[in-house]
């Protein structure tokens, strides 16, 4: 074991660090509720008996500075929402997504090799639990098999989730589950037929979400995998071929997107924003309506979601705290390396369409992918 980082936890918290991790995966995962209040609470209680179960053994002697820098920086973005509601609900979910990142980062940190397998055994088999409970239910409503709605009308199966507000969510919960364990298996040396037919499922379960934008996600991270595996030569090469793409296809695009209703309403959600945030007020600006109107200020319509994750964060938390959600983003990238790129350069691209700034699953991730640089028994330490 190397010393150094031992001296992260205590004798004990080899143990407890492992248990207080494996509770708060569940809690993630099984985020059952048609209401977000009702699966908020399962990822609240996973969180809660993790941090309850560290200060008891105090099995964490020593965190890292940075890591308490960006915990430091999430609590700033989550004040925000202090002094631009009333009730608060901004607020609890912010306060919730960054402690579960900082509880990810930690306890990934500060488990063994051993152990990380146990808990990633325990990711992959729950999350296709839920997510076959989340199909089954959803095909429940639905008149016919799976395979009759395949062939005949695919998109019935992009109805209202029994989880989520619809189907986009579920995908958008799912996909940095994906991400982290192909991450796992591909960079840790733990791919293996069993994973390969696990890996091969989600992905059944990302495009029976008919999410377009997560999907496209998905091919974005592949590529990002690809450019960083490569001889820096060929990244070279492969970005030039990228741009010679874009250039080829995007009349195409351009085409599509103004066929498509739902990539129209994107637009003009943006549109909206930049036209109409001048019309409020300086401390509406400054620090947003909180979550239950600013959800919906800058949307394309009066009363529906504003789906861009820029407009959400604009209208939820104002430029501030829009600013500091960057920044956040910004100081985690470069204390947690390339890594972190694996999921935010999805989260990016999906955040063009529909992304709800505070989803757990992201920031249970995020967490696990800014540790792999710290952890000496990760052995993606030696890529970075």
């Amino acid at each position: 074991m190397n010393k150094n980082h031992d001296d992260y936890f205590s004798d004990k918290g080899w143990g407890v660090n492992f248990c207080s991790l494996a509770i708060l995966c569940l809690g993630v995962i099984f985020q059952i509720g048609g209401l977000i209040e009702i699966r908020m609470l399962s990822v609240g209680v996973g969180a809660i008996i993790s941090l309850i179960l560290i200060f008891i053994f105090n099995s964490i002697k020593h965190i890292r500075k940075d890591l308490l820098f960006l915990l430091f920086i999430g609590l700033l973005h989550t004040s925000v929402y202090l002094i631009s509601e009333n009730e608060l609900t901004g607020f609890y979910k912010s306060l919730l997504s960054f402690i579960v990142f900082f509880l990810s980062a930690v306890l990934f940190y500060s488990i063994s090799d051993c152990q990380r397998k146990k808990v990633f055994n325990l990711i992959k088999f729950s999350t296709l639990l839920f997510c076959s409970i989340e199909l089954f239910l959803r095909m429940d409503g639905i008149s016919g098999s799976l395979i009759d709605v395949i062939t005949a009308n695919f998109y019935l199966l992009k109805i209202n989730s029994p989880f989520f507000s619809d189907t986009n969510g579920f995908a958008i919960y799912l996909l940095p589950l994906v991400i982290m364990i192909i991450f796992e298996c591909v960079f840790n040396k733990s791919m293996n037929f069993i994973n390969i037919i696990i890996i091969i499922f989600l992905h059944v379960f990302l495009v029976l979400s008919m999410s377009r934008a997560v999907l496209v996600s998905m091919l974005f991270f592949y590529m990002v995998m690809i450019f960083f595996m490569i001889n820096k030569t060929y990244r070279y090469i492969m970005v030039m071929l990228v741009i010679i793409l874009l250039m080829v296809i995007s009349p195409m695009l351009i085409s599509l997107l103004e066929a498509d209703g739902s990539g129209l309403t994107k637009v003009e959600v943006y549109k909206f924003l930049f036209t109409n945030i001048g019309t409020d007020s300086f401390a509406h600006i400054l620090f947003g309506f909180g979550e239950k109107i600013g959800a919906y200020r800058y949307s394309f319509s009066n009363g529906s979601y504003a789906h861009g994750q820029f407009p959400l964060l604009v209208g939820m938390s104002g430029m501030v705290g829009t600013f500091i959600y960057i920044m956040f983003g910004l100081v985690v990238t470069i204390t947690g390396g390339k890594n972190v790129l694996y999921l935010l350069i999805p989260i990016f691209i999906v955040g063009l369409s529909y992304f709800p700034p505070y989803f757990e699953t992201t920031f249970f991730a995020l967490g696990y992918l800014w540790a792999c640089k710290y952890n000496p028994m990760c052995l993606e330490n030696k890529y970075n």
